[in-house]
């Protein structure tokens, strides 16, 4: 009791891990990804905190 396996056996459940970690991106390009989005949206930040300086 507690487990929940709609198959009544883990196939189903062993097959849908192995096509979710198959489908994942490789760590470096999460990595890679994840320090692209950091910097642009530090970029961002530092134009509106610069138009925010001009303008008051």
């Amino acid at each position: 009791m507690g487990q929940f396996e709609p198959t009544g056996d883990s196939l189903g459940s062993k097959m849908l891990v192995r096509e979710y970690l198959t489908a994942l991106p490789k760590e470096s390009a999460l990595a890679a990804e994840l320090a692209r989005t950091r910097d642009l949206l530090e970029r961002q930040a530092e134009l509106r905190r610069a138009s925010r300086g001009k303008s008051a």
